[in-house]
């Protein structure tokens, strides 16, 4: 083999990618600048008509399946349906995720369970069950050159390598996924799937603006001292990070930070 080969870019035009969560926010813009670089997108999410109507504008090249990322039996379907329209998955970004805050223990009694149960099936379990069912559609396709069959991208959070006890399930959830990423980066390594994750830091999403899920202490606060540039960013500064870390073929196994520098001065 040519260690050598000049074939440094995956070329996203035509190929199938799968955005789970892709109703709004971060999978939404996702979707769209996956469409927007030329490929077919399955879009799935329990949101069922926002769903819709964001792969409504996708016309032929886009396909809406309801699906919830802790359905096994939901996700296999979605694949069904994509592999019966365009034969293959290519891509993978998981974008669905669940938050609320919560504290661990009060001066009445401990806190909850049962939100941080519901954090860890759907943001880790869920991510690696839509993991290893792409992962494994993956090995089947015709390798390119440089022997690569597919690439996943998970969407994990600062709240991984930060402490902050009101979202202690979706930190450990998250945190777990930095981790599961470089155990699928090497499980796949053999088949030409490349595994990586984003770390966002302060996206505006349904979660940030919503005061009841919102799983930030003082968002202005933070922002104020340590980030740069001073504001919250949108959701397609972390779809165009996707795009970067799927078409360059040499990234694999990475978890990238996108956040504004969070923490600048910590």
């Amino acid at each position: 083999m040519d260690v050598f080969l000049e074939v440094n870019i995956m070329d996203i035009k035509n190929k199938v990618v799968w955005v789970t969560g892709a109703a709004s926010g971060i999978g939404r813009a996702t979707a769209e600048m996956f469409f927007q670089k030329g490929a077919k997108l399955l879009g799935t999410d329990i949101q069922e008509e926002l769903g819709k109507e964001v792969v409504a504008q996708f016309g032929e090249r886009g396909l809406f399946i309801k699906a919830d990322v802790t359905s096994t039996e939901e996700s296999q379907k979605a694949i069904a349906a994509a592999k019966g329209k365009w034969g293959s998955i290519d891509i993978l970004i998981n974008c669905a995720g669940y938050t609320r805050t919560y504290p661990v223990v009060t001066q009445d009694g401990p806190g909850p369970l049962e939100p941080f149960v519901k954090e860890i099936n759907i943001d880790l379990i869920g991510a690696y069950d839509v993991a290893r069912l792409a992962g494994f559609e993956m090995t089947k396709n015709k390798p390119n050159d440089l022997g690569e069959r597919g690439a996943i991208i998970q969407i994990a959070s600062m709240a991984a390598i930060t402490s902050n006890s009101l979202i202690s399930g979706y930190a450990t959830a998250k945190a777990g996924l930095v981790h599961l990423t470089d155990i699928l980066a090497c499980a796949y390594a053999d088949y030409g799937i490349r595994c990586n994750c984003i770390l966002p830091g302060y996206i505006r999403t349904a979660i940030t603006e919503s005061p009841e899920q919102n799983p930030f202490i003082d968002i202005s606060k933070d922002i104020d001292f340590n980030l740069f540039p001073k504001k919250v960013g949108e959701p397609d500064v972390i779809a165009s990070a996707c795009v970067f870390m799927v078409e360059n073929t040499y990234i694999n196994k990475t978890g990238l930070k996108v956040d504004a520098g969070f923490k600048l001065r910590s």
